[in-house]
């Protein structure tokens, strides 16, 4: 993955608005094109004008027609135009749709997570490339789950931002200490159901969550320093389930001992 410009929080006048044929924009060259929308506009798919309410998103495959519009006093976005190196089998594989407006939750991180992509674009680090394609797979990766939440998601609707949210908070703080059960007293649920409706929501449980924070974070120098005789069952609650169905899915052997 390779970025060519971010840009955020930015402003514009009623009369704005972008017409790409052929998706080309003023870089001359076809990329794809990722907007997280902050006011109300017009988006053209398929000659049919969608009206859109923020907070939303739309990723634009390359050389796709771009065609949207502002419809109020003014009109502000995010916008990230990049290339993938090889093929989009990534956004494929997390059954992202192109071309689609998609509708997001109220108070969704992803603005803060553009934030913090953008401060890395125009940073001198010397591994932001890195960096950022972390960030960014993982910002296209919660879109992807509020886009099929609806369809999937087996828990009551007022727990949608909870969950969203506190699953963002894990990956995006990988040196902090995360426990099951304050998590669920914190929001009022009883440490049983909250690991229930966890799991219902994205597959994974709490703990396997944290596990896999931990480990990226140890391989990141970001997280936790795991020792080699690291239990995950002692330290996080994990049960003999739960663990072999992390080893077979992520290949942590070598990080887990039984």
């Amino acid at each position: 993955m390779r970025f060519r410009d971010v840009g955020v929080q930015l402003e514009y006048d009623s009369d704005f608005k972008i017409y790409r044929e052929d998706g080309i924009s003023r870089y001359g060259k076809p990329d794809y094109l990722f907007l997280y929308f902050h006011t109300e506009c017009c988006v053209v798919i398929d000659e049919q004008p969608i009206y859109v309410k923020p907070p939303s998103v739309i990723l634009y495959d390359i050389g796709a027609k771009q065609h949207y519009y502002a419809v109020n006093d003014s009109y502000k976005d995010d916008f990230v135009h990049f290339w993938l190196d090889d093929s989009r089998s990534f956004v494929d594989e997390i059954n992202l749709p192109m071309n689609t407006v998609i509708h997001l939750p109220e108070n969704t991180l992803i603005p803060s997570m553009m934030k913090q992509l953008y401060q890395e674009h125009i940073s001198m680090n010397e591994y932001k490339e890195t960096t950022m394609e972390c960030l960014f797979k993982m910002i296209l990766i919660k879109v992807s789950e509020m886009s099929e939440r609806r369809k999937v998601a087996k828990i009551p609707d007022r727990y949608d931002e909870l969950f969203q949210n506190l699953r963002s908070q894990i990956y995006l703080e990988p040196s902090k200490d995360w426990h099951v059960s304050e998590c669920a007293g914190d929001n009022g649920l009883s440490t049983p159901y909250f690991q229930k409706l966890y799991k219902s929501y994205f597959g994974n449980t709490f703990v396997q969550d944290v596990v896999i924070k931990d480990m990226y974070g140890n391989e990141t120098g970001t997280g936790k320093t795991l020792k080699s005789d690291f239990d995950p069952k002692y330290v996080y609650g994990l049960s003999d389930e739960d663990v072999l169905a992390m080893i077979k899915a992520y290949g942590t052997d070598s990080l887990i001992s039984l």
